[in-house]
Parts: C-alpha cells; structure tokens; sequence
C-alpha cells in the first residue's frame, strides 16, 4: 500500500511540474508578443507621431497674424512635420475652454487634413471655430488645442 500512495505521489508531483513549466512557458511567450507588439508600433508609429506638431492659435485683430483680420476665421491651426516620415493625413478634434475651466466650448467634430507633408514641412489656414450654438464668447479669448489626433504615415 505504501508503495501505491509513493507511485500516486511522485505521478502527482509530475503532472504538476509539468503544468507549472507550460503555465510559465504558455506566459512568457504571451509576454514576448506583447513586447514585440508594442516595440514594432513605437518603431513604427509612436515616435514618428511624438514629432508632430499641431498648433490652434486664435489670433486678435489688429496684430499682424496670418488671421489677425479675418473674422470668420479667427483660429490658425498650423501642422509641423518634425519626424522623419512623411505624413498622409492628419486627423483631429477641437476643444475650446475658458480661462480656469474645464467645460469643452467647442462642438465634437472630427476635422482631416489631407495636405502630404514631408519631413520638415509645415502646413497651416485660418479656420472657423466650431464653438457650440449657444456659446457667445468670443472665440479669440478661448484656450484652444487639438485632442483625438490620428496621423496617417506613408
């Protein structure tokens, strides 16, 4: 009897390493793949887009800016290229806020800028602020910024 309960034991202990190493296997392949993935989508896109600059600027009467003395268009919104791959599209959302608030002004648009920009090429034009009906601040005294941004790479 003692020899059946030693037998049960030591296939026990077995099945049970056997387990525990798949177990570690079966995770550290899951953890290979996901650092391949993650390391294969900086390489690929994450630095490239840390390198590109979007500006909103409003810009105020009378102060020589590109859309100082349009006042349809009072936003600049300008695109930058700082990175080494060309850009195919750019596209983003507005926000607009108040000086020390948090409440989005702006209507939730998704706006796309299809101009091709090559590594160090800039783009930029005058837009009109896409500010909610009932909002009657004027859109030059607003914080402005672009959020939701997704960049199309050659």
């Amino acid at each position: 009897m003692a020899n059946a309960v030693e037998t049960f034991r030591g296939i026990s202990i077995l099945i049970f390493k056997w387990l525990l190493f798949s177990v570690v296997g079966i995770v550290g392949i899951a953890v290979a793949v996901m650092a391949s993935v993650f390391t294969y989508n900086y390489l690929t896109y994450d630095r490239h887009a840390a390198n590109v600059q979007i500006l909103v600027t409003p810009h105020k009467p009378n102060t020589g800016a590109a859309c100082a003395d349009t006042p349809e268009y009072p936003l600049f919104i300008g695109i930058i290229n700082k990175s080494s791959k060309t850009i195919d599209q750019v596209t983003f959302s507005l926000e607009a806020r108040r000086k020390g608030y948090s409440t989005n002004l702006a209507t939730y648009e998704s706006h796309t800028q299809d101009k091709i920009l090559k590594p160090g090429e800039g783009w930029g034009q005058c837009w009109r602020p896409p500010l909610k009906s009932e909002v009657k601040d004027d859109p030059r005294d607003l914080e402005w910024k672009a959020t939701d941004v997704r960049i199309t790479f050659e």
